[in-house]
């Protein structure tokens, strides 16, 4: 196996051995057994890369909603089913087609993924775009379902930001994420794309750098920088899901010291 991880982002030698050793242990399956998506989605949990032991970019938009989940996330290793890793897997594959794509139109994309710091933090940019007008852009590739795809169009648009709380929530993470990449690499704007994985559809938004927002970032990469492993943040919320927060979170048994049976 090369030195990249089975999801094509770079993995480190130790990493790179222990998929090795995995791989060598296959056993064929059984007649009986052919459960292909059982096996296929047990061979991603495997080989499932190992929790960052850095802070990352696409994490602290976490910290924005709830600084607890943050913390949670950087201290526990918690597994994820081979369904979701391979739906995660998605979002790369359409990285590289989009920018296969823009090629064949003319449009100049350079580089691959591109490293930088902020402090202790450690983010990757998917690519740089030459825009004639623009000059150098960030370029930040995400899908979604049809609806949020809708309503996030909508919303840039200067629709109603009460109906699209939720998108709008999903997209100040993503924006977290372009700010700081914008202010450590010193670039202006960010070609923001949306794919809508039901019909492909496209959505280009062309965001500025937020001077503001970059150093409010920065100040909280140096508190999360300071974490005492034996000192939780505060929660977000008074109780669960109050606004939105607690759904998709992780850590939410131990958080809630496994006495919250909510029906979502």
């Amino acid at each position: 196996m090369s030195q990249f991880g089975i999801f094509g982002r770079e993995v480190d030698a130790d990493t790179t051995a222990t998929h090795e050793k995995l791989l060598a242990k296959r056993q064929p399956i059984p007649p009986e057994e052919m459960d292909y998506p059982k096996h296929i989605f047990k061979a991603l949990e495997a080989l499932r890369e190992p929790r960052r032991t850095y802070i990352g970019a696409s994490s602290l938009g976490y910290g924005l909603k709830c600084a607890r989940q943050l913390w949670y996330r950087q201290r526990r290793d918690y597994d994820m089913e081979g369904r979701v890793l391979r739906l995660l897997d998605h979002g790369n594959s359409e990285e590289d087609r989009l920018i296969r794509d823009m090629r064949k139109a003319g449009i100049q994309v350079t580089g691959e993924q591109l490293e930088y710091k902020v402090g202790k933090l450690i983010g990757h940019i998917d690519a740089l775009v030459v825009d004639p007008v623009h000059g150098l852009e960030n370029l930040e590739v995400k899908t979604s379902n049809k609806k949020r795809y809708i309503d996030l169009v909508e919303a840039f648009k200067g629709g109603d930001k009460g109906k699209h709380k939720k998108a709008l929530e999903g997209w100040r993470i993503h924006n977290a994420q372009m700010q700081l990449a914008m202010g450590a690499l010193k670039l202006k704007s960010t070609l923001y794309v949306l794919i809508c994985k039901d019909n492909d559809e496209l959505h280009f938004e062309r965001v500025p750098f937020d001077k503001a927002f970059f150093a409010e970032l920065v100040a909280f990469v140096e508190t999360v920088s300071h974490w005492q492993d034996d000192t939780l943040p505060a929660r977000a919320v008074e109780l669960p899901d109050q606004f939105g927060v607690c759904m998709w979170c992780p850590a939410f048994d131990e958080c809630w010291d496994n006495k919250i049976d909510f029906n979502w």
